[in-house]
């Protein structure tokens, strides 16, 4: 059976070793274009956070950490949650150009 087995592997098609290949860079595109999502969404509420008002009594540089902290969280659990649509438009425009990189 093992004999059976290693044939298999040395005698399979070069496309099907391919699929495989592409299926690895695939999900590596998913998953960078999950990240830059979460960063988009990080730069969003960074940026709305900004432009709110604040007190100057109650202001500190130990509130910005912590709020840089928590929108960094928030956009973490926003873009593993389905983020916003910016990641899956983008993996989706990626993938067409890779598929068309690859008939050349």
């Amino acid at each position: 059976m093992q004999n059976w087995k290693l044939y298999n592997s040395i005698m399979a098609p070069s496309s099907i070793q391919y699929q495989g290949a592409r299926s690895k860079s695939q999900e590596k595109l998913r998953k960078v274009c999950a990240e830059f999502e979460s960063l988009f969404i990080h730069y969003m509420l960074k940026t709305m956070r900004n432009s709110s008002l604040k007190s100057p009594l109650l202001h500190s540089k130990y509130e910005d950490i912590y709020n840089s902290l928590i929108d960094q969280q928030i956009s973490l659990h926003i873009s593993k949650a389905g983020g916003i649509g910016i990641g899956e438009i983008l993996y989706n425009q990626l993938k067409v150009l890779d598929a068309h990189d690859d008939k050349k």
